[in-house]
């Protein structure tokens, strides 16, 4: 089954209940590692990069976290900023929370109605690992008493 996708009207209904409250843009941190991953923070922003506190009110929004996927429910703000931080990772289909796992940001300037800008940083962590072997004749002179010779 197919994840629920917020729709274009939902999205239209949470920018305008945020840039009532004076929000200019939208800040999502996410961390991933091992096998799990989250939204670390969500920050509200106005024109002038000065903090706002998330409204507490609420608006109809169809979440792939529900049980009923696909079903617009009442959800805070908190929730579907989230929610939306969570489906957008989903949609670069980049693995940032398995192994070694990943970082960044999501930026989204939302002061221009007629121009939503998106800024996406994802770093993702990994291992190198380098192989070298060897063979008994390397050794040789370790076993027949030799030593060790640069």
């Amino acid at each position: 089954m197919e994840k629920a996708i917020v729709t274009n009207k939902e999205i239209d209904s949470l920018f305008a209940q945020l840039r009532l409250h004076n929000v200019a843009k939208i800040v999502i941190t996410f961390e991933g590692a091992g096998d799990s991953g989250s939204i670390d923070s969500v920050s509200l922003m106005d024109a002038s990069d000065k903090h706002v506190t998330t409204p507490i009110t609420t608006i109809l929004w169809t979440s792939e976290n529900y049980h009923d996927a696909g079903k617009p429910k009442d959800t805070t703000l908190q929730a579907a900023l989230e929610d939306l931080g969570y489906q957008m990772l989903d949609k670069t289909g980049v693995d940032w929370y398995n192994n070694d796992g990943g970082y960044g940001e999501i930026v989204i300037n939302i002061s221009n109605i007629d121009d939503i800008c998106v800024e996406f940083d994802m770093n993702q962590r990994y291992i190198e690992v380098e192989n070298t072997q060897f063979d008994f004749d390397y050794f040789e002179n370790i076993f027949k008493g030799e030593g060790v010779t640069a």
